[in-house]
């Protein structure tokens, strides 16, 4: 890291620590949505761990087997909204 961006880094942390609480874990909330937004987070891990669990899933029934079994278990609710 240069040192402009040392600078850049102690002004941040400056200005974060005034902050209240509240607005510290906004900083943090926004930090993840710039790091999402542009494609910082390491979607290379991510594709890996994701892709690590294929195959995971052991069944020994066929498909229909399972397909039944998953609209047998499903359960509709009886609540009408509120209007």
């Amino acid at each position: 890291m240069n040192s402009a961006q040392q600078i850049l880094v102690k002004q941040i942390v400056a200005e974060v620590q005034v902050l209240p609480e509240n607005l510290k874990r906004e900083v943090l909330d926004f930090i993840g949505y710039l790091r999402t937004k542009y494609g910082q987070e390491d979607t290379e891990k991510h594709k890996e761990i994701l892709l690590a669990t294929f195959g995971s899933w052991e069944d020994d029934r066929k498909p229909e087997e399972i397909i039944q079994d998953i609209y047998a278990n499903r359960t509709i609710s009886e609540v009408e909204p509120g209007l």
